[in-house]
Formats: structure tokens, sequence, C-alpha cells
């Protein structure tokens, strides 16, 4: 479990899966932090709205990445996140960070999922 979580955190190759230009979305903030301050590894942009996003090159999904990122934050809804890490799972995306809302704080169906 160590070296998975070690392998998350030193990614060199991040897809930010559900990236925006809307101020008050929270697609943008992950986005521009990764791009705005010391991280100097590759930063993928995935969202099938934009071509482009903060200067890069969008992907409507992870998989026309290639090779693979190391790992995919995910700034989905609880439903779209789960086929999302599934799909990055598959396309050999080693980590996957969920930063989905609809969980255990909502219902008992939140919680199960």
């Amino acid at each position: 479990m160590k070296d998975k979580l070690r392998q998350a955190l030193s990614a060199q190759r991040v897809a930010v899966v559900g990236a925006s230009q809307e101020q008050l979305s929270v697609g943008i903030g992950p986005l521009h932090n990764l791009l705005s301050h010391s991280f100097r590894g590759e930063v993928f942009p995935v969202n099938p709205k934009y071509d482009w996003l903060l200067g890069r090159k969008c992907y409507p999904t992870p998989e026309p990445i290639h090779p693979p990122p190391d790992l995919a934050i995910l700034l989905l809804n609880q439903h779209s996140s789960l086929a999302m890490a599934e799909r990055a799972a598959l396309h050999g995306v080693k980590a996957v960070s969920n930063v989905a809302g609809g969980f255990k704080e909502i219902r008992a169906e939140g919680a199960e999922l």
C-alpha cells in the first residue's frame, strides 16, 4: 500500500478530469494550482467541452493521452467519477484521486457507493 501511495504522490503525468475554465467551478482549482505552482510534471486537462484550457490541449477522455498519466484527479459527480475511475484503470492510470461529492455525506445510497 505504501508503494502505491508513493507512486500517486510522486506522479509526473497528471490528468485533471473535469477540468474547467469556470471561476466558480471545482474544475479550475486543481488545474490552476498544478500549472501555476512548482509542479514540474506534465498536466493534461480532460473535459469533452473544451479544446484548450489555460493554454493546454484539453482531451475529451483520458484514453487519448499516451503514455497514460500516472495520476488522474477526478472532479466529477459521484456517478461519473466511479465510471471514470474504472476507465482510467483500464487505460493504465496507476492512481486516482477522487474529489467527488455525493457519497457518504448524502443518504444511504451515497454511502453504499
